[in-house]
C-alpha cells in the first residue's frame, strides 16, 4: 500500500475544510436558492397603505390589506425592465404574522431588486392590462365603470433597490391609491327623504361627462398617473350614492367653467318631487396655487356638498385630505 505523505494529507484536509467553510451561511444555495435547507433566504414583505380619510370601498391600513389576504408581486433587476421573476401571488400568513409568496421566492444571487405589487391579486375587470416596459415605470390601462356600486379599488406599490441586507425583516411595501375619489354629501335642512339618482359633471359648452378610461403610469415610489384618454364618453353620468366614494382617473379639466347636474327625487310636505338641477362648480385647486383648473389627483379625496333650495342647487367643493 502506498503511503500518503503527511504534507499531502494536511493539504487535503485543509482544502476540504475551506470548501465546507465556503459553503456555509448565506452562500450555500440549493437549487431553489434556499440556504442549507432552511428559509433564511426567503423573500417576505411588510406592507401598509397610504389612506384616504374616508373608509368606504378603499383599503385603509395594514389590517385592511391583511383582510384582503393576497396581492400579486413581480421582481425586476434593479433599475431595469428585466424580469427577475414573473408576477406571483403573495399571501398573508396569520400563523407566522407575515406576508410571503404562496410558492417561496428567494434572494438567490441578485445584488438588488425592484418589486412591483398590486392588490387585489386578481386584477379587477376594469384594469385591462398591466406592464413594466420601462424601468421603474409600471403602467396599467383602465376603464372605470360608471356604476361603481360593486367596484373594488385597485392599488399599487413599488419598492426599489431592495436586497436581503437592507430588508432583513422583509421588503417594505407601501401601497398607493392610484385613483382620485369623489364624495357627494347632502346638506338639506329643509328637505327629507331625498334620493340622488345620478350626478353628472360636464363642461359648460358640451355634454361630455367624466372620462372613464385611460392609461396611467406608476413612476418610482410616488404614483403619478398621467392619463392618455382612449374614450371620453358622450354624456356619462356618475351613478353616485350619497356619502359613498366614486373613483375617477386622475386628471385636470381644461375647461374653466364646469357644471354639475343632479337628478334627484325628494319628498317635501308629503309631496314627491323629481327635479334635475344644474350648478356651477367652484374650482378645486391644489394648495394655494393660482391655477383655476379642476384637478383630481391620485390619492386625494374630494368632497362635493349639495344644498337644495326650492329653486336652485348650490354646490360647494372641498378637497378633503391628502395622505400621500
Amino acid at each position: 500500500m502506498r503511503k500518503v505523505s503527511t504534507y499531502k494529507m494536511a493539504f487535503t484536509l485543509l482544502a476540504a475544510t475551506s470548501l465546507l467553510a465556503g459553503c456555509s451561511g448565506d452562500d450555500d444555495f440549493n437549487g431553489n436558492g434556499n440556504v442549507n435547507g432552511n428559509n433564511s433566504n426567503t423573500i417576505t414583505f411588510n406592507t401598509n397603505v397610504n389612506n384616504f380619510i374616508s373608509k368606504a370601498a378603499t383599503y385603509d391600513d395594514a389590517e385592511a390589506l391583511q383582510k384582503e389576504g393576497s396581492f400579486t408581486c413581480a421582481a425586476y433587476e434593479a433599475n431595469t425592465p428585466y424580469t427577475f421573476f414573473e408576477p406571483t401571488k403573495v399571501i398573508w400568513d396569520s400563523n407566522e404574522d407575515k406576508w410571503k409568496f404562496a410558492e417561496a421566492q428567494y434572494w438567490k444571487y441578485a445584488s438588488a431588486l425592484d418589486f412591483f405589487a398590486y392588490m387585489p391579486a386578481e386584477k379587477p375587470a376594469y384594469i385591462s392590462s398591466i406592464s413594466y416596459s420601462t424601468a421603474r415605470q409600471p403602467q396599467f390601462v383602465c376603464t372605470l365603470p360608471i356604476d361603481q356600486s360593486s367596484t373594488k379599488e385597485f392599488i399599487c406599490a413599488l419598492a426599489t433597490d431592495k436586497t436581503k441586507a437592507n430588508s432583513p425583516s422583509g421588503v417594505s411595501m407601501t401601497f398607493q391609491h392610484v385613483f382620485a375619489k369623489l364624495i357627494f354629501k347632502l346638506d338639506n335642512p329643509d328637505t327629507d327623504g331625498i334620493t340622488i339618482n345620478s350626478v353628472k359633471i360636464t363642461q359648460n359648452d358640451s355634454e361630455v361627462g367624466v372620462y372613464t378610461s385611460g392609461t396611467c403610469t406608476f413612476n418610482g415610489t410616488t404614483p403619478t398617473p398621467t392619463p392618455t384618454w382612449t374614450d371620453k364618453g358622450t354624456s356619462a353620468a356618475i351613478i353616485a350614492k350619497v356619502d359613498e366614494p366614486y373613483l375617477v382617473i386622475p386628471h385636470d379639466y381644461s375647461a374653466t367653467n364646469m357644471k354639475i347636474t343632479v337628478d334627484a327625487t325628494w319628498t317635501k310636505w308629503n309631496k314627491v318631487e323629481h327635479v334635475i338641477k344644474t350648478a356651477t362648480i367652484q374650482n378645486v385647486t391644489k394648495g394655494t396655487g393660482t391655477d383655476k383648473l379642476m384637478k383630481w389627483e391620485a390619492g386625494y379625496s374630494y368632497l362635493f356638498t349639495l344644498t337644495f333650495t326650492p329653486d336652485i342647487l348650490v354646490v360647494n367643493t372641498e378637497k378633503w385630505a391628502e395622505q400621500m
